[in-house]
């Protein structure tokens, strides 16, 4: 008797644990918290949409995840949640907010790594400076928000426009033939050029006392500092017409050459008397002035 209720009380034990066992099967429907960091916000959520869970979304600055990604759940990655528990998204809201520098007077390479090490983009742009050495950094601005300063806030990645001095803006050279020498100086210096002064020169054209040639041209451009040399005009390049009485034609020939002056046109017998030399068909007289190289007709009678 005593054996059949321990029989008994043995079948019901086991009854027991295996009904629990079953309920517990029948019952449990918690679920592993998968790995969602990385994802965007609609991926993630669709990756937990089977296991009917509600979602709730936070924000939290990042330099690690991008904008929108999820750095981390609640519960972490690999705990269980119910069906209808709710787990969090930790959402990125992009990099944090970091301070603005001020990088004006550093060196363009300095520049650059001080505002990248913030994790700003430096945007280097060229600009001509009058005052600023060459390669040293003007001024700055963030073309998204121009009126910013150095110690306000702006979000990581933010583009800064660096502005690098490339020393001062190249001179147009202006035009000087035709100037009084005085003329000319007060042009180069309001430039900051250098007048240099050539010897004069004959000139047909540009009164005398006036610049005559330059160098470099007009319109040519010049480094602030360098120079541009003028001639200035010593009027025209004019010789007198020689005497030639009582010469023979050859004599007269070597003194018209002599004065600086070409034979041109020979009229007459050459034996006989010159009797008038013509310059653009005008007759000439002894000691008139003519312009170098201007061409002498002699005429002989006979």
């Amino acid at each position: 008797l005593v054996a059949r209720w321990i029989l008994i009380a043995v079948g019901v034990l086991a009854l027991l644990v295996g009904g629990f066992f079953a309920y517990r099967v029948l019952t449990d429907d918690a679920h592993e918290v998968p790995v969602l960091a990385g994802l965007d916000e609609g991926t993630a959520t669709n990756a937990v949409t089977q296991f009917d869970w509600v979602v709730e979304v936070v924000e939290e600055a990042s330099g690690e995840y991008p904008l929108g990604q999820v750095i981390r759940t609640e519960p972490p990655a690999g705990g269980e949640l119910d069906s209808g528990g709710t787990i969090t998204f930790v959402i990125s809201s992009g990099p944090p907010p970091v301070p603005l520098v001020d990088v004006t007077g550093a060196d363009a390479a300095t520049a650059v790594a001080r505002i990248t090490d913030i994790g700003l983009v430096a945007n280097q742009i060229q600009e001509y400076s009058e005052d600023v050495a060459v390669g040293i950094v003007t001024r700055w601005v963030v073309p998204a928000q121009p009126n910013l300063m150095a110690g306000d806030d702006v979000v990581g990645g933010t583009t800064v426009d660096v502005y690098v001095s490339q020393g001062p803006q190249p001179r147009t050279v202006p035009l000087l033939v035709g100037l009084s020498l005085t003329d000319a100086q007060a042009q180069i210096d309001g430039l900051q050029l250098v007048l240099n002064k050539a010897d004069d020169v004959y000139s047909n054209d540009i009164p005398a006392g006036s610049v005559a040639t330059q160098s470099p041209n007009p319109g040519d451009l010049l480094d602030r500092g360098l120079g541009v040399t003028v001639a200035l005009s010593k009027g025209p390049d004019v010789v007198a017409v020689p005497v030639t009485q009582r010469l023979t034609f050859d004599q007269v020939k070597q003194a018209v050459v002599d004065s600086g002056l070409v034979v041109g046109n020979v009229t007459g017998n050459t034996r006989g008397v010159l009797i008038s030399l013509f310059a653009n068909g005008q007759p000439v007289a002894a000691g008139q002035l003519l312009p170098r190289g201007t061409a002498v007709d002699l005429v002989y009678f006979g």
